[in-house]
């Protein structure tokens, strides 16, 4: 329901009325995370003398979901808090959307993947080989192995469970990549960062905020290991090219998230889906196609995504309504 009070659908905004809410503290707590990756990154270099358990990095992947809801619930309240969780299940939203969310990256992953066979080499048949060959698996299994370097024990019998046979490894990823990313990051970003940005300035210059907060960000726990195992100078060389890596992807996902979330009536769910999803390809596609530039259509399907939003929708609102009015979001 709406009402002309509230312009946008209940549980779009869920910030409490009639207040100044400032962002920028939430910028700079979401640093946080900061202060157990680079102990992780000392430890995986061999730098630090003690045990450091991977379970305690990977708490730092939770910080922006943690201040966004502490963040509600101080300028929301308890209502304000109630309505933020209940996008975490919103789930009626229109069918096309969801299958954007959930088939966009691998259509356009497979898309490019069989463009390149037909222009240059048939690495279609190659991806489908490592496939079958179990090669997807064993790599997603080494990297959680390798995550989980000292576990103290969540992480290596997750790992242990997901080895135990393919369905474990499905729903084990499929588990994981929603709440490493999803979860873990948009009620932050998108929840309660975005509507607030997008009320003041619109929505362009709110996802753009957002995405380069979120690259900075993404420095973890293995490029603070480059500080620590080769030095400073190999660091800052490291920084140039991981910013522009994060940049490239990251700002067009950032808008495209952002575009999502204003069309699906502010659904959370939606964002975690589409989040999960491009995570997954982007896996899926560096382990089946590793010498094909599949990701660069995925990157390039983005980009022109955005230029399509931003034809259509403008700069200052993604979705099908009037920019959002924070200070009256609770008054239904």
């Amino acid at each position: 329901m709406t009402s002309p009070k509230n312009p946008l659908p209940e549980g779009f905004s869920v910030l409490g009325p009639g207040k100044a809410i400032p962002v920028f503290p939430f910028f700079a707590l979401v640093f946080v995370s900061w202060a157990v990756w680079i102990p992780a990154g000392a430890r995986m270099a061999g730098k630090l003398p003690f045990y450091f358990p991977t379970e305690i990095a990977w708490l730092g992947i939770f910080t922006p979901v943690l201040l966004g809801s502490y963040f509600i619930y101080r300028y929301g309240g308890s209502q304000g808090l109630k309505l933020h969780f209940a996008r975490f299940v919103k789930w009626r939203f229109a069918p096309a959307l969801w299958f954007f969310a959930v088939f966009a990256m691998p259509l356009v992953a497979l898309a490019t993947a069989s463009l390149f066979s037909l222009a240059v080499e048939p690495i279609l048949s190659d991806g489908w080989t490592r496939l079958l060959d179990g090669e997807l698996m064993s790599f997603s299994l080494k990297r959680y192995d390798e995550n989980a370097y000292e576990s103290i024990g969540m992480f290596s019998s997750l790992n242990a469970w997901m080895a135990s046979g393919a369905l474990a490894f499905a729903f084990g990823s499929l588990a994981l990549g929603f709440i490493d990313g999803g979860i873990s990051e948009e009620p932050g970003w998108r929840g309660f960062a975005y509507p607030i940005l997008q009320d003041r300035w619109g929505a362009l210059p709110a996802a753009l905020m957002i995405g380069l907060v979120w690259a900075a960000w993404h420095l973890g726990p293995r490029q603070w290991a480059i500080l620590f195992g080769q030095g400073t100078d190999a660091f800052l060389a490291l920084l140039p090219g991981h910013a522009m890596l994060y940049l490239v992807g990251v700002t067009p996902l950032a808008i495209i998230f952002a575009w999502l979330y204003e069309n699906s009536k502010g659904s959370l769910l939606a964002v975690f889906v589409l989040h999960n999803s491009f995570n997954q390809t982007s896996l899926a596609v560096s382990t089946l196609f590793p010498k094909a530039p599949v990701m660069l259509g995925i990157i390039a399907f983005l980009w022109l995504m955005v230029a399509i939003i931003l034809r259509t929708r403008g700069w200052r609102c993604f979705g099908q309504r009037a920019t959002p009015t924070v200070a009256t979001s609770l008054q239904h």
